[in-house]
């Protein structure tokens, strides 16, 4: 149910499913490119992320343009990974997919705890038999979430 900003929690629960498959396809995209893949998976991921980050592709096949070198997905490392050619900055495509992984990985946790803030919320509110399937969706939820952090441990 969507109606004046709310969202019902089975809803709420399903939107960051979808969401979260996407970003996770998109983190395996990032850590399995050794080489150029010209699937169409590998473009569309490669052109969400320069899309989404604000990159250009150079004329060589091995660097990006950075239009915005304050953004807040260019960690430190990245920033001083950037080479100056002119006018233009440039990052090369491992620093840049790293730099993607950290902002990706970041933002699975925080959207999750997020969600699962929510999903709380809603089972105090609610006494109905419903929030059974909310604390089943919260649960679900705190499995990711703790998986997560063994990744970004390991990552």
């Amino acid at each position: 149910m969507l109606a004046s900003n709310q969202m019902s929690p089975q809803t709420l629960f399903y939107v960051w499913n979808h969401w979260k498959l996407i970003i996770i396809k998109v983190l395996s995209h990032l850590r399995h490119t050794d080489g150029p893949e010209l699937n169409d998976y590998a473009v569309m991921y490669e052109d969400l992320c320069a899309k989404y980050f604000g990159l250009r592709k150079d004329g060589e096949v091995d660097r990006y343009v950075v239009l915005n070198i304050n953004a807040s997905w260019l960690s430190i490392a990245g920033r001083n990974s950037l080479q100056q050619d002119g006018n233009r900055c440039l990052l090369g495509v491992p620093q840049c997919h790293s730099c993607a992984q950290c902002f990706w990985m970041n933002e699975l946790s925080s959207v999750g705890f997020s969600v699962l803030k929510k999903l709380e919320s809603a089972v105090e509110i609610s006494l109905k038999p419903a929030s059974s399937y909310t604390l089943k969706d919260a649960w679900v939820v705190i499995q990711f979430l703790r998986d997560a952090l063994a990744w970004k441990q390991a990552f």
